[in-house]
This record gives C-alpha cells, structure tokens and sequence, in this order.
C-alpha cells in the first residue's frame, strides 16, 4: 500500500492548533496520508472491482524552532489529553500560495527531544490528524 506525502515550504502555510497560530515552523511542514482512499481488486476474469476504504486518518509533521515557546502548546495538549481525555484538538492547516487546505481534528502523538549542538535544532511535532475535510483544488 502506497502513501502519499505532501510537502511545503513553511512560509506560506497558515497552521492553527487548538485554536492557537503555530507561526515558529524551522522547516517545511509534510503531511502524509495513513493509508489509500480506494482499494482495487482484479479478479481472474479481469474484472476490477473496487472499495471505498473511506481513510481519513493523517501524520503531520512540524519542524518547531528548539526554544519556541509554541512547543508549549502541543506538550501542554498532550498531557491534558493523557490525564483528562481532552483531546482531540481542532486542527487546520492553509496553503497560501495555493489551493491546499485540510481541516480535522489532531493528537499529539510526539515531540522531538532536545539536541545539544552548536546550533539550535528543530523539534518536530508529529500529530495525528482525523481529517474532517481535505482539499486541494486547481
């Protein structure tokens, strides 16, 4: 099963969690598709027969600057949704120099850990997303 990956340049991304402008990216952002929307089936004859799988589960990833104070906002979600259940987050995310656009519902499923080096490095936060709607038109 093959997965599709989508990649953009983090300046013209518009990214909303839980309400709060994640605007400290230090990479582009990726969004990567958990599974197929179809699933097809040849049969001996050669006939194809097709399923909707009906997948609206996606990973997203997000380079964070190492010393945002934005990493506060995902860190804090995710204890308040291990403690108290509080997730789902809303989730949105809009290309502005194109047509791209994906709205749902995220998980923080991880944060980067901390890098000593002489630069700082990114921290990705990886969300987990139930997409409510996906679009990327002409």
């Amino acid at each position: 099963m093959a997965t599709v990956t989508k990649t953009w340049n983090h300046k013209n991304l518009i990214i909303n969690f839980n309400g709060a402008a994640i605007t400290d990216l230090n990479g582009d952002a990726s969004v990567t598709a958990d599974g197929e929307l179809w699933e097809f089936v040849e049969g001996q004859n050669g006939y194809v027969e097709r399923s909707l799988l009906e997948n609206h589960l996606a990973t997203v990833s997000l380079p964070i600057h190492a010393t945002s104070k934005q990493l506060d906002i995902f860190a804090l979600a995710s204890i308040a949704d291990r403690k108290t259940g509080a997730g789902p987050f809303l989730f949105s995310m809009v290309r502005t120099d194109g047509n791209y656009k994906l709205f749902g519902t995220a998980t923080v499923m991880s944060i980067g850990k901390p890098v000593r080096a002489k630069s700082a490095q990114a921290r990705t936060v990886t969300l987990k997303v139930t997409l409510d709607a996906e679009y990327e038109g002409a």
